[in-house]
């Protein structure tokens, strides 16, 4: 079942752009470009950023395995976000929005554009002609992208309802660029008051079913179903080599450290009466003798391992860049 073929408000929230602006630019709200294979520039038209504005693909590979990293339920407001003493993070990268790591919480800013009934009913909404509107010839209304990006649009909308519960929240969020802020309580309040009634829609995206995802988790869960990334995982935590052998380091210690402490008990006790000549007791120490000392040996191929392979990984992102660098750069020329 989808979301009703339109806005799901009525009410105009901020006040209207200037007509000189109005007129040179169809939608003033929308980023100034965007990055075509994340190197050439290119005008922002709607048609061309809000599918990359909207954009959930990576959490739908694994949104079967969603559960493991978060709850089904709303987000927690800002103002409890706070008081767990956690960061707020601005990101425009909008599968990253209610992600949670550590003491930081990314959200991507309210855009200005999905608070604008116009914006909706121009983009958001089928046409007569749309394939979801048709019977003859269309399977579901999943086919039609409009219908699954205005399920997307509804749901984050919905997520800063949670977000956004009493006045402060709207204060917190102003203060912090994540929505306009000729944006009143007033207009907020009367906005919540005709969202509320899809909060259990069917016709919602999943990923809105989960407020707040645990980022560490989710990079597991990214790098090990087919289609994730093994290597990168959802989201790098390290921007450098010295940073990731440090964490890999740390474990690398402490798993030494275990078989140090179990290594020095079997020699404890294969010097005292009762074990020296207990067969089982020399058997089981000896065998972990031999298990600790290939352990720590695959344990460093391991990571020699790994860090080839990251290096031929970010060689071969490089090569690739270059190369489409040099193709964009000829086409121009030519």
């Amino acid at each position: 079942m989808s979301l009703p073929n339109g806005c799901p408000f009525d009410t105009e929230i901020l006040i209207s752009p200037p007509d000189w602006l109005t007129a040179a630019e169809p939608e003033p709200d929308s980023p100034a470009y965007i990055r075509h294979d994340g190197i050439q520039f290119k005008y922002a038209t709607p048609s061309a950023f809000l599918p990359r504005e909207l954009d959930l693909h990576r959490l739908e590979v694994i949104q079967m395995y969603l559960w493991l990293a978060g709850r089904p339920m709303p987000a927690r407001p800002l103002h409890a976000q706070l008081s767990m003493n956690r960061s707020i993070m601005l990101t425009e990268q909008f599968d990253m929005h209610l992600l949670w790591q550590d003491q930081r919480i990314f959200l991507k800013p309210l855009p200005r554009y999905l608070l604008r009934p116009s914006f909706w009913q121009r983009h958001l909404v089928c046409s007569s002609t749309c394939s979801c509107r048709v019977r003859e010839g269309a399977k579901s209304s999943s086919d039609c992208a409009t219908t699954h990006l205005r399920s997307v649009a509804a749901g984050f909308l919905l997520s800063w309802v949670s977000l956004i519960q009493y006045e402060s929240d709207l204060r917190i969020a102003q203060a912090a660029y994540l929505v306009p802020s000729d944006l009143s309580w007033a207009f907020w309040h009367s906005l919540v008051l005709q969202l509320i009634c899809f909060q259990d829609h069917p016709g919602l995206h999943y990923r809105w079913l989960y407020g707040e995802l645990r980022m560490h988790r989710i990079n597991l869960i990214y790098r090990l179903v087919p289609g994730g990334s093994l290597m990168r995982g959802y989201r790098s935590s390290f921007r450098e080599y010295r940073a990731y052998f440090q964490y890999a380091f740390a474990y690398f210690v402490g798993i030494f450290g275990i078989l140090s402490i179990t290594l020095n008990a079997f020699q404890v006790g294969l010097s005292t009466d009762r074990f020296s000549s207990d067969m089982s007791f020399q058997n089981v120490s000896g065998g972990f003798a031999i298990f600790a000392i290939i352990g720590i040996i695959a344990a460093l191929v391991l990571l020699f391992a790994s860090l080839v392979a990251n290096l031929l990984f970010n060689l071969h992102a490089t090569l690739r860049f270059r190369a489409k660098r040099r193709n964009s750069l000829t086409s121009e020329m030519l």
